[in-house]
Order: structure tokens, then sequence, then C-alpha cells
């Protein structure tokens, strides 16, 4: 475990920002109304082990549904995503052609009603629309805290098949360098929505899978966790190595502040 990785060291005590709202948008190809009523057999199809999805209520606008003691909520919107294919083209999960993007016709909002879990809402979210998009042909599924677009198999294969949340589906990355082969700088997109400062790393030699991978790791640690990386330890992906940790203003997001990885 990560945590047993730890160095602790005297810390400066920070709090950690409040978890915003748990929501994405799944992008269709046409522009009529959606019967979401359909979705609740997908949903048991792809997730027999969960509990069942209930559909609750149709007003003509919001349809909310039940998975046990969890609620969320849909709402069809008949246009595109605005900026759709500029989304794509800074999404590192989007690996294929944007031709379905340029042609998607309308997309649903989907939101948990928070339950004061995070981690629970946003897994209920993620498992939700991958039924949508099964359901309704969907062809992409934009998680906006992360700032990155996902092909819907991608989205099912993460729900269904990993034995951990979908921290990827969550969490993207913007990585630059000064060349191609760095130094390299990076920051995470998509913690602040669940509860955590987001990750920062400065003038890198690592390469970029093998940073990715530690950034990856280190939020999966954190949500699994809790806030637990403090100003002025140290971290590490093996015992022998020790990364200092520091809170810190941003230098790569006016305006945020950060968990700065001193990885060199």
């Amino acid at each position: 475990m990560v945590g047993k990785l730890l160095s602790l060291f005297k810390s400066t005590p920070t709090e950690p920002p409040k978890a915003g709202p748990q929501l994405a948008m799944p992008l269709f190809p046409k522009s009529e109304p959606l019967d979401f009523s359909a979705i609740p057999a997908v949903w048991a199809a792809l997730y027999p082990d969960k509990p069942a999805l209930k559909h609750q209520r149709a007003d003509g606008k919001v349809d909310t549904f039940t998975s046990g003691d969890q609620e969320v909520a849909a709402v069809h919107i008949p246009m595109p995503v605005p900026k759709a294919v500029e989304i794509i083209r800074t999404s590192w999960m989007w690996q294929q052609p944007d031709d379905v993007i340029q042609a998607h016709r309308s997309h649903a909002i989907v939101t948990a009603m928070p339950s004061g879990k995070p981690v629970a809402d946003a897994t209920l979210v993620a498992c939700f629309c991958a039924a949508a998009l099964k359901a309704f042909s969907g062809v992409a599924l934009y998680w906006g805290s992360g700032r990155q677009m996902l092909p819907p198999a991608v989205v099912e294969a993460m729900t269904t098949e990993l034995e951990g949340p979908p921290v990827m589906l969550w969490i993207g990355l913007t990585i630059s360098g000064d060349s191609k082969t760095g130094p390299f700088s990076a920051t995470t997109h998509g913690l602040e929505a669940l509860g955590h400062k987001e990750f920062e790393v400065r003038g890198t030699r690592m390469g970029i899978g093998e940073l990715r991978g530690n950034l990856y790791r280190f939020a999966s640690y954190v949500l699994e966790s809790g806030p637990v990386l403090k100003h002025g330890q140290t971290i590490g992906p093996d015992a022998n190595t020790h990364w200092k940790v520091s809170h810190e203003p941003s230098k790569l997001v006016p305006g945020r502040d950060v968990i700065v990885l001193g990885i060199p």
C-alpha cells in the first residue's frame, strides 16, 4: 500500500476542498426523446451484483431512479454538447476519430443526489451513464470535472471489469513538456470534485507513461484513504523512494491550491 510508504514529518494542516456534485453527460447520435425506463434492464445485465435500478419518477423533463439507498436523476437535452470536439482534442483517453462527436445530436445530464459519499455517488453516475450509452447507442461520455471524453466501450469496461472505483474515468490529466523528452509538468483534474486537492508535478524527467501511472496510483490512494498527504511528508512508489509533498498555490492552473509532488 502507498500509505506504508509515507514518511511523516512536521506537517502544515490544510483543509481539503468540499466535494462538488457528481455529474456527467452521455452523448447520443439522435435528438429524439429517450425512453429512460429502458435503462434498468440494461443496468441489471451489466451489474448483476449491484442493487437493482428502479425507475421512480418521470415528470416529462427529469427522470429519477434509485439503487439501494442512492438516487440518480437524468434529463435529456436535444442539442449537442458545446465545444465537444475541442474537449476530445485535449482528452488523452479519446484515441479514435472525432466523426462521431461531430455528428452527435443530443446529450443527457446525469447527476446523483448527494449522499455525503462522493466516491459512491460518482460510481452510481458512471454506472448509470454506461447503461444509458448501451441502451441508446451512445457515442461518448463527457466527465466534466475530469475534463475528458471517453468512448462507451471504455466506460463500460471501467465500470464492469475493475475491482476498485473507475479512477481513470473520473480523473483527467494534463501533461506538457519543454520538449518531446521533457522535462514534463502535469496536473490532475477531477479530484477537487471528489473532495481532494489536485496533484501537480513540475519539471520532472520521469517518462510520461510512468508519470501518468504514479498520478493515478496516488489519486486512487487518497480516494481510498482520505486527505492524508500532508505538507512536509514524503511519498513514493516503493520503500526506497521519497518524493516531497507540499501544499502550494498551483503554477499550472491559476486559483487552485494543489498538492505538489516533488518527482525529480
